[in-house]
């Protein structure tokens, strides 16, 4: 059974690639809000509580956004929680400027969790199905969003739309990088010393595994490369997980005049 999950600590950089192609990655955080950017124009903001609907969104010819959704609304997550709430929902055509605002109605539920295995591991999750009506008077049936939400990586592993009796839309969660969270420093020295190693005796391809303290972590270079401006550099991963840690790392180090491999900005 999981613990009771509250309200997720995003970091920037944070990115999750689905089934369908979409990757959608942190961009910005402040009190409240969160800003997703993806491989595409797609833009949209969530609350800090990603469990609910979005704020806004803008891509193409469309632009659209949420307001009065309860800020703590499903928290703390666990088995047998029930909330409901509405919201206004407004888009809007960016070539003719034409508005639309429809009333939403949701009603969701958390009956279970579930191990759920995809291509990025078995993450356990907590499923929620939340069923949404318009308010606006129009005979629309009703959708159904059902959703896995994984709280070791504050997101959901799987999604399930549908609409009435149409077949469903379901993406997975295919692969996530999660910015480094802190570790304890016993841990983080060990971390960096393992870098260190593997980046400087390790061909690419191989990897460099280490534990301490409940967490466990593998290092492992994939490509090396000279850069004109700094010289010997190479990409690498780490994954680690422990008691209060769970994430994967995405980077670029290049050797120093000392031999010490530096971490470079993701923009070079």
């Amino acid at each position: 059974m999981l613990a009771p999950a509250s309200v997720p600590a995003f970091t920037l950089g944070d990115s999750f690639r689905f089934s369908d192609g979409r990757v959608e990655r942190v961009a910005a955080i402040d009190e409240s809000t969160v800003r997703w950017t993806t491989q595409s124009d797609f833009r949209f903001t969530t609350a800090r509580n990603v469990l609910l609907p979005r704020l806004a969104w803008s891509g193409g010819e469309t632009e659209g956004g949420r307001t009065n959704l309860p800020p703590d609304a499903l928290l703390p997550l666990s088995v047998g929680k029930h909330d409901a709430f509405t919201a206004e929902r407004w888009t809007r055509d960016r070539a003719t400027g034409q508005m639309r605002t429809v009333g939403e109605a949701w009603d969701c539920d958390v009956p279970d969790t579930e191990a759920v295995q995809t291509p990025a591991g078995q993450l356990d999750a907590f499923r929620i199905v939340c069923v949404l009506r318009a308010q606006n008077g129009e005979a629309t049936p009703a959708a159904t969003r059902t959703y896995l939400y994984a709280p070791a990586i504050g997101y959901y592993v799987r999604r399930e739309d549908r609409e009435g009796e149409n077949s469903p839309v379901v993406i997975t969660l295919i692969d996530y990088t999660l910015a480094p969270r802190d570790l304890p420093p016993p841990v983080a020295r060990l971390r960096g010393e393992r870098v260190q190693a593997a980046l400087q005796k390790l061909p690419s391809g191989d990897s460099l595994a280490w534990s301490d303290l409940g967490y466990t972590g593998e290092v492992r270079p994939l490509r090396s490369y000279r850069d004109h401006a700094r010289g010997f550099c190479r990409e690498y991963t780490e994954r680690i997980a422990g008691p209060l840690a769970r994430f994967r790392v995405a980077a670029t180090a290049c050797r120093s005049a000392t031999g010490r491999w530096v971490a470079v900005p993701a923009d070079g």
